[in-house]
């Protein structure tokens, strides 16, 4: 309520506007014959001044002498007098100072808009030679750009990251004290640091840029983590190298013995059997990190571009190998796959070579008989072995065409090779948690996800784990919103799912993995509520309700047989009704009353759909002493629990008999305690709409409302 004196003080805060606003209209209101005639007597100051001082300048000969040479100290014998200074261009006015002061801001404001464009435009030029990978002209362009405009941020961030890509560190370092004086707050110049600082093995410092970067923006952590996990890695690697070669120079003879043998194997002009047995010797002497980190610094990882028979037998057709030359392959894959376990370092250096991953590729693709299925399971299981860990996974993502990688996996899938079957799938399910993947597969679900899945799905002979596996796969893709929106509405998608549990429903036992992979699919792609969850979502819950009834031994297929269930029939009619006829509602309330909360919460969504719309589900949760288990769901701490109980038990006091078995229980009393509580608005309504319902069903609730004050509680909190 506003006061007299707040009253008095806006009125006299309105006088001072309209005083202000007065002298300004005044001050725009000048003639511009007065404008110009003022600028036209601060020119003439101006070049009479700068015409006196050039001609005192000059006339060195009435100047009066001093030991040194001349003195041009002059005394003005009239300082009261302007005449001689000015001349006749008499005094400017207020006016056409303002005026002057005006075109002046006019003037610096134009020079520093095409100094931004000029600089701009160059900054486009230097992101095009980035791109290429032209660094140097990059470099060129980014430096010129600042000559036009020294304060432009992303100039000078952009030259920075250009001084990373040429290892010029400490210039980086520079580009970014320059970007936080232009913005104290600027991410890309802590991140460029922190880089800079990698750069030159400072890693605490990189840290803490880094560190300083999240404190700015906490919304990019996950983001920067990455960087942190970086350089976390690199140190690491490191620390390793310098142990490893303090072993090697104090004589450990294993050590000594790895390096050895590397530089035998390079040795030419021997059969292919004596480098496939050199690589599994080495294999087998793989096993501490030391060793590990001396075969890649002795070049064992760069044997695939530089050992001659190794590099040969990639380059050429797999077909046109002798067995011996797969042979070598084999051992050499092997070999590496010894080298990456456990070893991040390794893993992330693996596919140094550019030419790498695509001679691999091809070894994926070709269509070869029994024994060279041999070769593909060895660099599957080479793949599959770098995919474990996060910088594997960039590291195969960033390497490798994705789209033929994808393709060669799903076909690998459907071979008869369990083994490498098995391989596959896992490896696809790896490196499906990479979100440069997803980010690739946004443009290719249509034409090179879907159709490999659903000619997967339904062929009879694939092998349940490899199913699973695939699913699984799709599931986490889905765990992306772009993806899961693409998705979600794909008809085939939810088809194929189906047919795979109508396929696996009579053999519980065998197809759990598969029909537990499938529920779980199905259930993010529920998230979205688009028009799929309404075409099929009857038959989805047909599935859920029966599987409901099986064996309580099975409880991850129950739990999202549940939680399915609870997606669908909130948006779905057909479903309400098809579960409601089938003594729906009775089975999910003995699952409400179990132990479990994930199972209280998903069944509880499902009962109040189900109660909302079929009064047969109203008298059925009445009829099987279903209120006091919903009563005790509004003790419950997740939000959406006590929203949905609340609304549940408003719809059961449609039922006569609900609103008096709860006279004899303090429910009035909780959930005056919920409607008190303003931070959970949806409870706080759902809770008065059942108080209301309550007291209007039954005049004993309304006078315990009465005696606990409710009426004015519910006034003083909730507005309808």
């Amino acid at each position: 309520m506003a006061t007299s004196q707040d009253a008095k003080d806006l009125e006299s805060f309105l006088s001072k506007v309209e005083q202000l606003e007065s002298i300004v209209k005044g001050l725009n209101s000048t003639e511009d014959k007065e404008r110009k005639d003022a600028m036209k007597k601060a020119d003439d100051v101006i070049s009479l001044v700068q015409s006196k001082r050039s001609a005192e300048d000059d006339d060195d000969d009435d100047l009066p002498k001093t030991k040194t040479g001349f003195s041009k100290t002059v005394i003005n014998n009239s300082p009261s007098s302007t005449s001689d200074s000015i001349g006749d261009t008499g005094p400017i006015s207020h006016g056409g100072f303002m005026a002057a002061m005006e075109q002046d801001a006019a003037e610096r404001a134009e020079r520093r808009r095409r100094a931004e464009k000029d600089a701009n435009e160059i900054k486009e030029k230097g992101n095009e030679a980035f791109h290429k990978g032209d660094y140097l002209r990059a470099l060129e362009l980014y430096t010129e750009g600042l000559t036009k405009q020294k304060d432009n941020l992303a100039l000078h961030t952009n030259r920075a990251q250009t001084n990373i890509k040429l290892k010029k560190f400490e210039d980086a370092l520079t580009d970014c004290e320059w970007a936080l004086k232009v913005n104290p707050l600027s991410i890309k110049a802590y991140i460029h640091m922190g880089r800079s600082h990698l750069g030159l093995k400072k890693y605490q410092q990189a840290r803490d840029d880094y560190h300083q970067a999240i404190k700015i923006d906490p919304r990019k952590e996950k983001l920067i983590q990455d960087y942190i996990a970086e350089v976390d890695r690199t140190e690491l690697a490191e620390h390793q190298e310098k142990e490893a070669r303090a072993h090697f120079e104090c004589g450990d003879s294993e050590a000594q013995g790895i390096v050895r043998l590397i530089e035998k194997v390079g040795k030419p002009d021997h059969l292919p059997m004596y480098y496939s047995g050199g690589f599994r010797v080495i294999a087998n002497m793989l096993n501490t990190t030391d060793d590990k980190t001396l075969f890649r610094t002795h070049g064992g990882l760069a044997m695939s571009s530089t050992h001659p028979v190794l590099l040969r037998c990639l380059t050429a057709s797999i077909k046109a190998l002798s067995q011996d030359e797969r042979d070598v392959l084999c051992a050499a894959f092997d070999m590496f796959t010894a080298a990456c376990t456990n070893n991040e370092s390794n893993q992330q250096h693996m596919f140094d070579d550019d030419d790498l991953a695509d001679r691999l590729l091809a070894i994926l693709e070709a269509k070869l008989k029994t024994p060279g299925r041999v070769l593909q399971t060895s660099f599957v299981n080479l793949l599959h072995t770098v995919s474990i860990s996060d910088i594997g996974r960039i590291t195969i993502v960033a390497k490798f065409d994705i789209s033929r990688l994808l393709s060669a996996l799903f076909l690998l899938m459907r071979c008869p090779s369990s083994s490498l079957a098995l391989m596959s799938a896992a490896l696809l399910n790896n490196i499906a948690l990479e979100k440069r993947f997803k980010s690739h597969l946004r443009d290719h679900v249509d034409d090179r996800l879907l159709p490999a899945f659903k000619s997967l799905a339904h062929d009879s002979s694939c092998l349940d784990g490899v199913m699973s596996s695939c699913l699984s796969t799709i599931m986490n893709l889905a765990g992306d919103p772009f993806l899961r929106a693409a998705l979600s509405n794909k008809q085939e998608l939810w088809e194929s799912s189906l047919h795979l549990l109508d396929v696996h429903k009579s053999r519980l036992t065998d197809g759990e993995e598969v029909i537990s992979a499938a529920l779980g699919l199905l259930m993010n792609l529920s998230v979205e509520t688009g028009q799929c969850v309404r075409q099929f979502g009857q038959r989805v819950c047909e599935h859920c309700l029966r599987l409901c009834r099986i064996n309580p031994s099975h409880n991850n297929i129950i739990d999202r047989s549940l939680g399915l269930a609870g997606h669908i029939l909130p948006h779905c009619v057909p479903a309400v009704e098809w579960v409601c006829c089938h003594d729906g509602p009775h089975i999910l309330l003995q699952h409400i009353m179990s132990d479990s909360e994930v199972r209280k919460k998903a069944c509880i969504k499902s009962l109040t759909a189900c109660t909302q719309l079929i009064e047969s589900a109203r008298h059925s949760v009445v009829d099987h002493k279903g209120l006091p288990p919903l009563m005790g769901l509004l003790k419950s701490d997740d939000e959406v629990v006590v929203g949905n109980a609340a609304l549940c038990l408003s719809h059961c006091c449609q039922v006569q008999k609900a609103a008096t078995d709860l006279v004899q229980t303090a429910i009035i009393k909780d959930l005056l305690i919920l409607t008190r509580d303003g931070r959970r608005a949806a409870v706080q309504q759902n809770c008065a709409i059942l108080i209301a319902k309550l007291a209007q069903a039954d005049n004993r609730h309304l006078d315990r409302l009465r005696e606990l004050h409710g009426i004015e509680i519910l006034t003083s909190c909730v507005t309808f």
